[in-house]
């Protein structure tokens, strides 16, 4: 039984709540974010490390769906570049409305070179959030190569991302390094995507799955807590776990929470490519309730909230 769309709409918001998560409470030190909320547990710490990954959780969808037989023979770069191209519109949309607000409330200062960043999609542009589009066309370019090669050549990849990711020995070639670390973390997530599409379409139902995930549940828990100190088991971690768990929820009894999933999921992109405005030039505004939760709760809110309005809007100007 393959995964269906409103099945694959829960994962997406579970992913974006899970991302906003991890923006929220995972900052370092470094920004100032980090010591604006209170907690009386470390709950919002290890959260937003279990969510560090979730870009991930976009790329196993895509590995997913790019696998079933319709969309892989579709598949070629002028479907890709197209595809791409509608992401740049939308973050273009967005722009336009943003940008100037935050430049006339003083939020930022005009610079052309972070405008062009902007414009490109690349890091240190107004929204840091755009960096994945880049990633995503060298993603879906690299799918039917990478998906066909043997087996036994993932061990390798496998191998080169966590040392990648570990040790970073590119740390000189600045944009370079950052595209090779993201996108060798992410090209496992495109595999895992395409197993679980053969192991669901053959061998197992989907429901079966959550048995799975109770069984591995207390070494994916050790691991984590591992993992709190120790990168590589980290990166191990987030392999395994980030799918086992998607898996595991997308079955959710629940009918509230589901419906909530599948509002964020179905805004998920525009959230993702919005809140970096939100996050990043009007936090003191969000982080204010000082608790965690208030937080969490205000700013996933808001993000959908302007989702709805910029997703009208971009649909007027496209029009």
């Amino acid at each position: 039984m393959n995964i269906n769309r409103e099945q694959t709409t829960i994962i997406k918001g579970i992913a974006i709540t899970m991302m906003i998560l991890f923006h929220l409470f995972g900052c370092n030190d470094s920004y100032e974010q980090s010591h604006l909320y209170t907690s009386y547990s470390h709950i919002p710490h290890l959260f937003s490390l279990f969510c560090g990954n979730t870009v991930a959780a976009f790329v196993l969808i895509t590995g997913y769906a790019t696998s079933l037989k319709k969309n892989y023979d579709n598949l070629n770069i002028k479907q890709i570049f197209k595809k791409t191209f509608k992401l740049y519109i939308t973050t273009w949309m967005i722009d336009i409305i943003f940008i100037p607000i935050i430049l006339l409330s003083d939020q930022a200062t005009f610079s052309l070179n972070v405008l062009l960043k902007t414009i490109l999609c690349l890091p240190g542009s107004y929204n840091s959030m755009y960096w994945y589009i880049p990633a995503y066309m060298i993603l879906l370019l690299l799918y039917k190569p990478i998906i066909k090669l043997n087996n036994y050549y993932w061990f390798p990849i496998i191998l080169l991302t966590l040392i990648v990711n570990v040790y970073n020995p590119l740390k000189e070639i600045g944009l370079l390094n950052f595209y090779l670390k993201n996108i060798l973390n992410l090209l496992p997530f495109l595999k895992i995507g395409t197993i679980i599409h053969y192991i669901s379409d053959r061998y197992l139902h989907l429901t079966k799955l959550n048995i799975l995930l109770a069984i591995s549940l207390p070494p994916i828990i050790g691991m984590f807590l591992l993992s709190y100190k120790i990168d590589i088991i980290y990166s191990v971690f987030c392999l395994i776990a980030l799918p086992s768990f998607l898996i595991g929820v997308i079955n959710i009894n629940s009918s509230m929470i589901k419906k909530i999933f599948i509002l964020l999921g179905n805004q998920s992109m525009i959230i993702w490519l919005s809140h970096g405005f939100l996050f990043y030039y009007y936090y003191k505004f969000f982080y204010a309730p000082k608790f965690w939760l208030l937080i969490f709760i205000s700013f996933l809110f808001s993000s959908y909230l302007v989702s709805i309005v910029l997703q009208k809007i971009v649909k007027i100007i496209i029009k």
